[in-house]
């Protein structure tokens, strides 16, 4: 790089002194200077100038491929991975871990065990699968906490009676349907909390030509809900006409059309339905 500097392109082939570029005979001694030699600095521009463009080449490769990242592109941060760039090995801070939570993946009903889930909030790993245990039958604000078709279910598994079709209703709240009772057809009609047949049940209603048929079922059905209602205090009120009020239920037989109707439903749902 010095001879470069100093437009020097070698030396005498017969006394050894310098030679700078464009001379013809040497300084020293006289002798001819080889036109090759005057030649070399021009090719030493050339190789230079060749140089320096293969390295630009190679840099911008190493560039445009991110093999020398020069500026970060940042991946946030995950659960298993700390903040890295999406180019390069470069990371920044560590990894956000896991955020656990339980997820019910499956409700459960009267008659079927629902699943719930411990997983991840960011990621949706699953950690943990449980079983739910069946709903037991409760009251939930003004209403039971069922809907119509585990009752169902749970009706005709609990007291084996066959519930028929559904039957036509006058009402968007009823859902009625036709009830087998040792050959004798009646009516189990569900009364939900809202003007929708797919919300919950607010009340039982059981009808048969026979009224100790109707009494019957509903305080079976009372003693079911909770143990500390009396099936048999229940059919003796309701059959004097009474109404029978325990574990938080109450019972009564109400007349619609001339006919005599047996209903079970919350405490709770009679404070805004004083008629029953």
């Amino acid at each position: 790089m010095d001879n470069f500097q100093n437009n020097s392109i070698g030396y005498c082939d017969y006394c050894g002194a310098e030679i700078k570029a464009n001379m013809k005979f040497c300084g020293k001694c006289g002798s001819t200077i080889q036109k090759s030699k005057r030649s070399n600095s021009k090719l030493i521009v050339i190789c230079f100038v060749i140089a320096v463009l293969i390295a630009a080449i190679v840099f911008s490769v190493l560039i445009f491929t991110h093999t020398i990242c020069i500026k970060h592109e940042w991946i946030d941060a995950t659960c298993t991975e700390a903040k890295h760039c999406k180019y390069c090995d470069k990371t920044d801070g560590k990894a956000s871990g896991h955020k656990k939570t339980t997820e019910i993946t499956e409700e459960p009903t009267l008659v079927k065990e629902g699943e719930e889930q411990i997983v991840c909030s960011e990621c949706g790993k699953v950690f943990e699968t449980k079983t739910i245990d069946k709903k037991e039958i409760g009251i939930s604000g003004k209403s039971f906490n069922f809907y119509d078709d585990e009752f169902i279910e749970w009706f005709e598994d609990e007291f084996s009676l066959n519930v028929g079709d559904k039957l036509d209703s006058d009402s968007e709240k009823n859902t009625m349907y036709s009830l087998n009772f040792n050959g004798e057809i009646g009516i189990l009609s569900l009364v939900h909390e809202d003007d929708e047949q797919n919300s919950k049940v607010c009340s039982v209603m059981v009808c048969f030509d026979d009224v100790t048929i109707s009494a019957a079922i509903i305080s079976l059905l009372g003693e079911a809900f909770d143990s500390d209602f009396s099936r048999y205090d229940c059919g003796y009120k309701l059959l004097r006409g009474g109404i029978y009020s325990n574990a938080g239920l109450t019972t009564g037989l109400i007349t619609k059309n001339n006919v005599k109707i047996a209903i079970l439903v919350p405490d709770s749902f009679i404070d805004d339905n004083e008629e029953l």
